[in-house]
Protein backbone atom coordinates (compact mmCIF):
# COMPACT_ATOMS: atom_id res chain seq x y z
CA UNK A 1 0.00 0.00 0.00
CA UNK A 2 1.06 3.76 -1.25
CA UNK A 3 1.96 5.76 1.82
CA UNK A 4 2.06 9.18 1.34
CA UNK A 5 4.52 12.52 3.17
CA UNK A 6 5.35 15.81 2.24
CA UNK A 7 7.76 16.38 -0.54
CA UNK A 8 11.33 17.15 1.41
CA UNK A 9 12.53 20.83 0.10
CA UNK A 10 16.18 19.51 0.11
CA UNK A 11 18.11 15.90 -0.11
CA UNK A 12 21.38 15.29 1.28
CA UNK A 13 23.66 13.24 -1.59
CA UNK A 14 25.99 10.70 -0.35
CA UNK A 15 29.50 11.16 -1.90
CA UNK A 16 29.74 8.67 -4.93
CA UNK A 17 32.79 7.10 -3.97
CA UNK A 18 31.59 6.74 -0.42
CA UNK A 19 28.62 5.13 -2.14
CA UNK A 20 30.00 3.11 -3.98
CA UNK A 21 32.17 1.63 -1.07
CA UNK A 22 29.32 1.09 1.02
CA UNK A 23 27.70 -1.04 -2.00
CA UNK A 24 30.40 -2.96 -1.80
CA UNK A 25 30.16 -3.56 1.79
CA UNK A 26 25.86 -4.34 1.58
CA UNK A 27 26.59 -6.79 -1.10
CA UNK A 28 29.02 -8.90 1.37
CA UNK A 29 26.52 -8.60 3.93
CA UNK A 30 23.39 -9.71 1.87
CA UNK A 31 25.92 -12.63 1.25
CA UNK A 32 26.69 -13.65 4.70
CA UNK A 33 23.28 -13.26 5.47
CA UNK A 34 21.75 -15.71 2.80
CA UNK A 35 19.69 -12.54 0.85
CA UNK A 36 17.47 -12.43 4.38
CA UNK A 37 15.51 -9.39 4.52
CA UNK A 38 14.85 -9.74 8.38
CA UNK A 39 18.54 -9.16 8.68
CA UNK A 40 18.44 -5.87 6.14
CA UNK A 41 15.02 -4.57 8.87
CA UNK A 42 17.74 -5.28 11.93
CA UNK A 43 20.64 -3.65 10.26
CA UNK A 44 17.84 -0.44 8.95
CA UNK A 45 16.60 -0.91 12.87
CA UNK A 46 20.62 -0.05 14.19
CA UNK A 47 20.61 3.01 11.92
CA UNK A 48 17.32 4.26 12.56
CA UNK A 49 16.42 3.33 16.24
CA UNK A 50 20.31 3.23 17.42
CA UNK A 51 22.63 6.15 15.60
CA UNK A 52 19.98 8.32 14.26
CA UNK A 53 18.30 8.78 17.99
CA UNK A 54 21.54 8.43 20.33
CA UNK A 55 23.87 10.77 18.56
CA UNK A 56 26.45 10.88 21.04
CA UNK A 57 26.72 6.73 20.76
CA UNK A 58 26.72 7.49 17.17
CA UNK A 59 29.45 10.06 17.81
CA UNK A 60 31.88 7.79 19.53
CA UNK A 61 31.27 4.87 17.13
CA UNK A 62 32.77 7.55 14.59
CA UNK A 63 35.18 9.14 16.20
CA UNK A 64 39.21 8.64 15.36
CA UNK A 65 39.73 9.01 19.46
CA UNK A 66 37.73 6.00 20.35
CA UNK A 67 39.45 2.92 19.96
CA UNK A 68 38.37 -0.29 17.48
CA UNK A 69 38.88 -2.28 20.49
CA UNK A 70 36.18 -0.14 22.76
CA UNK A 71 33.82 0.08 20.00
CA UNK A 72 33.60 -3.53 19.67
CA UNK A 73 32.42 -3.88 23.25
CA UNK A 74 30.18 -0.67 23.11
CA UNK A 75 28.52 -2.73 20.00
CA UNK A 76 28.69 -6.08 21.94
CA UNK A 77 27.00 -4.12 24.99
CA UNK A 78 24.26 -2.37 23.09
CA UNK A 79 23.40 -4.69 19.85
CA UNK A 80 24.62 -7.85 21.14
CA UNK A 81 21.76 -10.69 21.34
CA UNK A 82 19.09 -7.96 19.90
CA UNK A 83 19.96 -7.92 15.94
CA UNK A 84 21.37 -10.94 14.26
CA UNK A 85 24.87 -11.89 14.78
CA UNK A 86 25.69 -10.91 11.14
CA UNK A 87 24.74 -7.14 11.41
CA UNK A 88 27.10 -6.75 14.43
CA UNK A 89 29.68 -8.30 12.18
CA UNK A 90 29.12 -6.15 9.95
CA UNK A 91 29.53 -3.15 12.37
CA UNK A 92 32.72 -4.50 13.71
CA UNK A 93 34.17 -4.84 10.38
CA UNK A 94 33.48 -1.28 9.76
CA UNK A 95 34.73 0.05 12.74
CA UNK A 96 37.84 -1.91 12.10
CA UNK A 97 38.34 -0.23 8.72
CA UNK A 98 37.38 3.15 10.08
CA UNK A 99 33.60 2.96 8.02
CA UNK A 100 31.16 3.51 10.74
CA UNK A 101 29.99 7.10 9.18
CA UNK A 102 28.67 4.50 6.35
CA UNK A 103 26.33 2.06 8.63
CA UNK A 104 23.25 4.11 7.15
CA UNK A 105 24.39 3.91 3.79
CA UNK A 106 25.51 0.31 3.47
CA UNK A 107 21.91 -0.35 4.89
CA UNK A 108 20.09 1.45 2.25
CA UNK A 109 22.47 -0.28 -0.25
CA UNK A 110 21.17 -3.47 1.23
CA UNK A 111 17.51 -2.87 0.99
CA UNK A 112 18.34 -1.52 -2.70
CA UNK A 113 20.30 -4.82 -3.37
CA UNK A 114 17.80 -7.41 -1.65
CA UNK A 115 15.01 -5.23 -3.37
CA UNK A 116 16.93 -5.62 -6.67
CA UNK A 117 17.57 -9.71 -6.48
CA UNK A 118 13.90 -9.91 -5.90
CA UNK A 119 12.54 -7.82 -8.37
CA UNK A 120 11.15 -5.28 -6.82
CA UNK A 121 12.32 -1.37 -6.71
CA UNK A 122 11.17 1.30 -4.50
CA UNK A 123 9.09 4.15 -6.44
CA UNK A 124 8.35 7.78 -5.55
CA UNK A 125 5.11 8.95 -7.16
CA UNK A 126 5.46 12.61 -6.89
CA UNK A 127 2.18 14.75 -7.23
CA UNK A 128 0.99 18.09 -6.55
CA UNK A 129 -2.37 17.31 -4.83
CA UNK A 130 -3.38 13.82 -3.65
CA UNK A 131 -5.75 12.19 -5.77
CA UNK A 132 -7.90 8.71 -4.87
CA UNK A 133 -6.43 5.53 -4.51
CA UNK A 134 -8.62 4.12 -7.56
CA UNK A 135 -6.02 6.68 -9.48
CA UNK A 136 -2.85 5.58 -7.62
CA UNK A 137 -3.51 2.25 -8.54
CA UNK A 138 -3.97 3.09 -12.02
CA UNK A 139 -0.13 4.39 -11.84
CA UNK A 140 1.17 1.67 -10.05
CA UNK A 141 -0.22 -0.70 -12.54
CA UNK A 142 1.11 1.54 -15.30
CA UNK A 143 4.26 0.85 -13.52
CA UNK A 144 3.74 -2.62 -13.23
CA UNK A 145 3.58 -3.30 -16.65
CA UNK A 146 5.92 -0.70 -18.15
CA UNK A 147 9.00 -2.07 -16.16
CA UNK A 148 8.39 -5.47 -15.17
CA UNK A 149 9.19 -5.26 -11.98
CA UNK A 150 6.78 -4.85 -8.74
CA UNK A 151 7.04 -1.38 -7.53
CA UNK A 152 6.90 -0.14 -3.66
CA UNK A 153 5.38 2.46 -3.83
CA UNK A 154 5.28 5.89 -1.40
CA UNK A 155 3.48 8.99 -2.22
CA UNK A 156 4.98 12.64 -1.80
CA UNK A 157 3.05 15.73 -1.99
CA UNK A 158 4.81 18.91 -3.31
CA UNK A 159 1.93 21.58 -4.22
CA UNK A 160 4.86 23.41 -6.16
CA UNK A 161 5.46 20.56 -8.85
CA UNK A 162 5.57 21.62 -12.09
CA UNK A 163 3.31 19.19 -14.15
CA UNK A 164 1.60 17.87 -11.50
CA UNK A 165 2.99 14.13 -11.68
CA UNK A 166 6.23 13.05 -11.57
CA UNK A 167 7.67 9.25 -10.88
CA UNK A 168 11.16 8.66 -9.82
CA UNK A 169 13.03 5.00 -9.69
CA UNK A 170 16.11 5.04 -7.11
CA UNK A 171 17.67 8.08 -8.58
CA UNK A 172 15.52 7.97 -12.33
CA UNK A 173 12.90 10.48 -13.02
CA UNK A 174 11.14 8.68 -15.42
CA UNK A 175 10.40 10.78 -19.13
CA UNK A 176 10.27 10.25 -23.05
CA UNK A 177 8.59 7.41 -23.95
CA UNK A 178 7.81 6.19 -20.42
CA UNK A 179 6.10 9.64 -19.68
CA UNK A 180 3.77 8.47 -22.48
CA UNK A 181 2.40 6.17 -20.44
CA UNK A 182 1.42 7.87 -17.79
CA UNK A 183 -0.60 10.36 -20.05
CA UNK A 184 -3.54 8.91 -19.37
CA UNK A 185 -3.16 9.13 -15.41
CA UNK A 186 -1.94 12.93 -15.60
CA UNK A 187 -4.91 13.61 -17.82
CA UNK A 188 -7.01 11.96 -15.32
CA UNK A 189 -5.21 14.40 -12.19
CA UNK A 190 -5.83 17.29 -14.10
CA UNK A 191 -9.97 16.24 -15.04
CA UNK A 192 -10.33 15.86 -11.33
CA UNK A 193 -8.69 18.95 -10.54
CA UNK A 194 -11.07 20.62 -13.11
CA UNK A 195 -13.83 18.55 -11.82
CA UNK A 196 -13.13 19.80 -8.40
CA UNK A 197 -13.60 23.29 -9.65
CA UNK A 198 -17.04 22.91 -11.51
CA UNK A 199 -18.14 21.46 -8.53
CA UNK A 200 -17.80 24.25 -6.38
CA UNK A 201 -17.88 27.39 -8.88
CA UNK A 202 -19.17 29.96 -6.35
CA UNK A 203 -15.55 30.07 -4.93
CA UNK A 204 -13.90 31.30 -7.87
CA UNK A 205 -16.59 33.69 -9.25
CA UNK A 206 -15.16 37.40 -9.22
CA UNK A 207 -16.65 40.28 -7.14
CA UNK A 208 -18.87 42.42 -9.22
Amino acid sequence: MATESRAPKHETVMDVTAERIARTYAQGFLGAAGDDESVVADLEAVQAEVFAQHPQFAEAMRSAFVDHDVRVGMIDRVLGGRVAPVVVTLLKVLSDHDRMELVGEVARQARKLYEESNNRARVVIRLAHAVDDGLLKEIEDTIRQASGFEPIVSVEIDPDLVGGLEVRVGDKVYDGSVRTAFAKAHKAIVNQTVAAIESQPQRFTLAD
